[in-house]
């Protein structure tokens, strides 16, 4: 998979991780852009442990055997999080904590444990 200690700018867009544990992990997202991306057949699809700002989407996560998304934004964020798939993960399409400045009600999934949408 990817792993990413700061995405302060510029852009990951366009790849694809399978067969990994994680598809990819960002540890802080502070700017810049995640988008357009897929994850599948990972444990976890995307973990981003800091999303204080930036954007992350267009993403699609999907036949994970646990998570598409685990995504903790910060108090006082600037973060974009919109348009995200998640479908068909064995327990969650999306667990967050917090929410970002935009974006909720736009992420979509079917097929799920639980949390089609967020």
């Amino acid at each position: 998979g990817f792993a990413i200690s700061t995405l302060s700018g510029g852009t990951v867009n366009g790849n694809t991780a399978h067969g990994n544990i994680v598809g990819f992990y960002i540890d802080t997202l502070s700017g810049g852009a995640l988008s357009g991306n897929t994850a599948h057949h990972n444990s976890l699809g995307y973990g981003i442990s800091t999303l204080s700002g930036g954007t992350m989407s267009g993403n699609t996560s999907h036949d994970n055997s646990n998570t598409g998304f685990i995504v903790t934004f910060t108090g006082g964020n600037t973060a974009t999080f919109t348009l995200n798939d998640a479908f068909d993960n064995a327990l969650q399409g999306y667990n967050t904590t917090g929410t970002p400045t935009t974006g909720v009600g736009t992420n979509t999934g079917s097929g799920n444990g639980s949390d089609d949408t967020f």
